[in-house]
């Protein structure tokens, strides 16, 4: 990912790491991602995005409504697969790293969750009507793309 200079990104980071890291926890335990988190990192990643150009900020608006409408279709059509909180985290992970970044963080999570799904069915820990939370994917799958979205897209050709 691109960056600003070195106080800005230390900033931007510590506020996006952080936020996916509490989030993180919270939905461990609770099964919820809480709106008293999303929405202000909702804005902070707007907020952010306006002062890395003109270009990057026009990338987290539609990041930021792409990534709720993606978890909002699978939201509807699967019935409560994924819950409402999911819609806004995802909408939170678009502003903070914008269109491109944010289907590689959707791509990986689905993966990831997929993965790690497969392996708690087969060990008996889980069974398919079990609920696994999704946000923990979204955040490891937000990370890895925050420090490695640009090579995993030239891996991919993206870029």
């Amino acid at each position: 990912m691109k960056t600003n200079g070195c106080m800005f990104d230390f900033v931007y980071f510590l506020f996006f790491v952080s936020l996916l890291i509490i989030i993180t926890f919270i939905d461990l335990e609770h099964m919820i991602i809480p709106d008293i988190m999303v929405f202000p990192g909702l804005f902070l990643g707007i907020f952010f995005a306006y002062f890395k150009g003109m270009d990057f900020f026009l990338s987290s608006l539609l990041g930021t409504g792409i990534g709720g409408l993606i978890i909002l279709l699978i939201v509807l059509f699967s019935k409560g697969g994924m819950g409402i909180g999911d819609i806004k985290f995802s909408a939170m992970i678009g502003a903070f790293l914008g269109i491109k970044y944010l289907i590689m963080v959707l791509i990986l999570s689905s993966i990831m969750v997929g993965v790690v799904a497969i392996f708690l069915l087969i060990l008996g820990l889980k069974s398919r009507k079990d609920p696994i939370p999704f946000g923990p994917f979204l955040s490891l799958g937000a990370i890895i793309v925050l420090f490695l979205g640009e090579p995993i897209g030239k891996i991919w050709g993206w870029f």
